[in-house]
């Protein structure tokens, strides 16, 4: 197994729908193109609830997952491999997941 790749538990157990769809595509274009402040607030947002950023993260790694697969931008493989690392150090230590996801966030 290559260890930068983050192995999500049960993929199948994610559902996705049209409206995670939806917003994952429109978060992505932010996170991508946006400004600093739609990005802190893209974190604040999706941190609302406990729990929900590790959620959030798998779904965002399978969604440009797909996206790659269709479409070999350069951005979307250095956002996965971030987004890998950042799914690890939130499953794997203490970290403010806020905080985590504003580095990663404003690393694009």
């Amino acid at each position: 197994i290559d260890e930068r790749r983050i192995e999500i538990e049960d993929p199948k157990k994610i559902k996705i729908n049209e409206n995670d769809l939806s917003t994952l595509k429109e978060t992505l274009n932010i996170l991508l193109n946006g400004k600093i402040g739609d990005k802190l607030r893209t974190a604040q947002d999706i941190t609302e609830n406990k729990g929900d950023a590790a959620l959030w993260l798998e779904k965002m790694v399978i969604f440009v997952r797909n996206e790659l697969d269709q479409n070999n931008n350069i951005k979307y493989l250095n956002f996965l491999k971030e987004l890998q690392k950042t799914y690890k150090v939130i499953k794997s230590t203490n970290v403010s997941h806020r905080t985590a996801l504003e580095n990663l966030f404003l690393s694009f």
